[in-house]
């Protein structure tokens, strides 16, 4: 039987707050971007939402990637491919 006693804790250091979306001011998007790394593989994952102030979602994308030295090189890359989808006229 299950037992909150016997729940495993995150500890306080990695533990975050919930914070909760807000919406960009009226004209301009919103763009968010979470990854994730594997040190000893060197693979990652990455995805990233690109929403107005409406909350209407222009673009979701994900990427694997075979080869990578961060979750942090691999949201860069993936926003930036984003931005220039965003720029080049791809998004309406």
């Amino acid at each position: 039987m299950f037992s909150y006693e016997n729940k495993n804790t995150v500890p306080l250091e990695k533990q975050t707050s919930n914070l909760l979306w807000q919406a960009p001011e009226e004209g301009w998007i919103k763009i968010n971007v979470d990854g994730n790394y594997v040190e000893t593989t060197g693979e990652a994952s990455v995805g990233v939402t690109i929403q107005d102030h409406k909350r209407l979602v222009s673009l979701s994308s994900w990427r694997y990637m075979f080869q990578c030295s961060s979750a942090e090189e691999a949201e860069l890359l993936h926003v930036g491919k984003a931005c220039g989808w965003l720029i080049n006229g791809v998004m309406t």
